[in-house]
């Protein structure tokens, strides 16, 4: 029974073996095509890479590529021997399956060319699913013409003209389909090539074609621009730190300053460690009044684009305005710049967690909705104050609801109840047009005008896709369709950043003319930066810790406390908005915050920041020195920014007496947090 079967498998492998060879001899020639259209935009994108050839990465490439047509050929000989029986119909699976591979790797360079990476499963993890949704929107909204002429062409006319060749000539290849055993000597040779390629050999011989780079920064970005997006789908979704660097797997524990059996305290000492100056108490601030309060979370501005000129128009022309009567704080950074984070960092003075493995990455609202600090809302609800909040997009991003509804708002409006109040109910980008915010605020604002209120403003733009309502926002001017996609995102931004602030501007003047602001004071601040390629890789804000990510703009603004603009030099934080405010309204501090106020005396401070999305950063900024590690593999950066605003001179192999001191400092702050959310958590 088992010789007959066996023999009825074989009989049908040799009659349709010639499907098999037809199909592999496609993938191979889309294999081919997506590597030269990567290795184009390698070219253009990574000046590092100069010296590599298309032999060098045709190398670099070829582990991934023949795994995952190894992988391919499971369900292609499956086909083969159901070939009698499918008939027709098979040459028809055949296009199919080759169609979704085609797809794939077409979508997977359109990837590429937008965030200059491979695609990996990765980005689509349990905490980032919600955020990959905004990821995608922008992605398609950003597909060149050519990924839908190259789908159209190859999907209308070259598959199907290469799938009628195939059937055609089937008949001509049955003369041979006897010795045709090319299929499984062709797997039997793709399986052996694959065992004896050794990922780490191949990285370790091409990082000596780059001598003056980092080994640790040239694997990487080997790394990054070889694997295969499918093979990062089906077979592993993260960076291989073993196989890219030859280094061991094993994560090393964070260790720092506190022993497991000592007490806790909280407030971690984040005083400058390279500046002892001291800002003195902002006594031109009257403390203890029931101030009205309003928070405004700019979305997505970098520091830079202060006052910046396009056409003749300033885009931040609202910002400008205000300053003139505000406490300015130069040097603000956003702890982890997310949108999330900004709010729970801001609304709580805390730290984001450590990730203590590589799968505890959800975000903290949403694993701890519920998590037991002391919040904005709660302590100025328990103040008499009413409290409110405004959102033009959907709070269930990432649980924000869930971490929101329990935290004594009397009112919280999403983009679900502005729908139905014209005229700006219709959608700009992602969201409702943010001018819908203005009238539910000034009619909370006026309820009950005998009990002061806080106020927390969520508008979405300018997040991608940088949309804006009409062309009258647009001073960019137009934007032609030849123009570069960078450029054009770039322009879409400016514009989209035009638009927000002229809305911020718009609220303002409102409340000015209901005289609601004479005794309210507003906190305007971003909750992250924005890049746009500044650095490799780094589009949106989430991907690293330079600059233009979390260095934001923050100003504290009222005409009748500021007659005139106040600058803060010194490193201030999103933690810090928390206690700045308690200490202007003399309520008491909770003893878990870990900022410290803006405007009391104040030895100069360092800012601890953090990011995860494919890789876990974390970084410290201490007066004019930046610094950043990479948590896998331990690579890490030195900047001066003094004489580097744009981080592009790496002196961590220079100053590396520096470099130990913060290295030390920041694994002492991670153990510091790990500490925090097990005392905290416990509650």
């Amino acid at each position: 029974m088992i010789k007959k079967i066996s023999k009825n498998i074989a009989s049908r492998y040799c009659r349709n073996s010639s499907l098999l060879v037809i199909q592999i001899v496609m993938y191979l020639m889309v294999f081919t095509w997506y590597r030269i259209e990567i290795f184009i935009l390698v070219k253009s994108i990574y000046a590092d890479l100069k010296n590599l050839n298309f032999f060098d990465y045709a190398a670099l490439s070829i582990y991934y590529d023949l795994v995952i047509l190894l992988f391919l050929s499971i369900p292609l000989c499956i086909i083969m021997l159901l070939a009698d029986r499918l008939g027709k119909v098979t040459f028809i699976v055949m296009y199919i399956m080759a169609m979704i591979i085609f797809i794939a790797l077409l979508t997977g360079v359109e990837f590429f060319r937008v965030y200059e990476t491979t695609f990996r499963k990765g980005f689509i993890g349990s905490e980032n699913s919600e955020y990959w949704l905004n990821m995608t929107a922008s992605y398609f909204a950003e597909a060149s013409r050519g990924f839908y002429i190259k789908l159209f062409i190859s999907g209308m006319i070259i598959f199907p003209l290469i799938m009628y060749a195939a059937y055609a000539f089937d008949r001509r290849l049955a003369r041979i389909k006897n010795i045709l055993h090319v299929p499984a000597m062709a797997i039997v040779i793709f399986a052996l090539i694959i065992f004896t390629l050794n990922p780490k050999n191949i990285y370790a011989s091409m990082s000596g074609k780059f001598p003056e780079l980092n080994v640790k920064k040239i694997n990487k970005i080997l790394y990054d621009i070889s694997l295969n997006p499918l093979y990062s789908i089906l077979i592993q979704s993260e960076y291989n730190r073993n196989a890219a660097t030859g280094e061991g797997g094993k994560t090393e524990k964070v260790s720092g300053i506190h022993n497991p059996d000592a007490a806790f305290q909280y407030r971690l000492d984040t005083d400058s460690l390279i500046s002892k100056k001291v800002y003195p108490r902002f006594n031109n601030f009257p403390r203890g009044e029931k101030y009205n309060i309003i928070f405004y979370f700019f979305e997505s501005l970098h520091s830079r684009y202060m006052n910046k000129v396009i056409n003749g128009k300033n885009i931040t022309a609202t910002w400008d305005r205000l300053s003139k009567n505000s406490l300015n704080m130069k040097n603000h950074y956003a702890n982890f710049p997310l949108s999330a984070n900004a709010l729970y960092s801001v609304f709580t003075s805390a730290y984001d967690p450590v990730f203590t493995s590589p799968f505890d990455i959800n975000l903290i609202v949403q694993n701890h909705p519920g998590i037991r600090l002391r919040t904005i809302p709660e302590i100025l609800k328990d103040a008499g104050y009413r409290t409110c909040l405004i959102h033009t997009w959907d709070l269930s991003y990432v649980g924000q609801r869930k971490f929101l509804s329990t935290r004594k708002f009397d009112r919280i409006i999403e983009d679900r109840d502005l729908t139905a109040r014209p005229p700006y109910n219709k959608r700009v980008g992602l969201g409702i047009d943010d001018r819908a915010m203005i009238e539910p605020a000034v009619e909370f604002m006026k309820e009950n005008s005998g009990t002061p209120f806080f106020m927390t403003f969520l508008p979405l733009n300018p997040h991608s896709p940088y949309h804006i309502p009409d062309s009258s926002f647009r001073i960019s001017g137009p934007i032609g369709e030849d123009t570069p996609y960078k450029e054009k995102r770039w322009l879409d931004y400016v514009n989209s950043v035009y638009f927000s602030d002229q809305v911020l501007g718009m609220l303002i003047d409102r409340l000015e003319k209901e005289n609601l602001l004479d005794r309210t004071v507003i906190f305007i601040f971003a909750d992250h930066g924005q890049a746009f390629y500044q650095h490799n890789q780094n589009y949106l804000h989430r991907h690293f810790l330079y600059e233009e990510n979390v260095h934001v703009p923050f100003l504290i603004y009222n005409k009748k406390i500021f007659k005139q603009p106040a600058d803060f030099e010194g490193i201030t934080r999103h933690i810090d908005i928390l206690p700045t405010l308690l200490d202007m309204l003399s309520l008491p501090s909770t003893p878990t915050m870990e900022g410290e106020s803006i405007i009391s005396s104040r030895r100069e401070k360092l800012a601890l920041l953090h990011t995860y999305w494919d890789e876990d950063y974390n970084s410290i900024r201490d007066g004019r020195w930046k610094y950043i590690i990479r948590m896998k593999d331990r690579y890490e950066e030195l900047f001066d920014l003094s004489i580097d605003p744009w981080e592009k001179n790496n002196l961590a192999g220079v100053e590396t007496g520096k470099v130990l001191v913060y290295r030390n400092f920041l694994l002492q702050s991670q153990s510091y947090k790990v500490k925090y959310y097990e005392t905290v958590l416990k509650h």
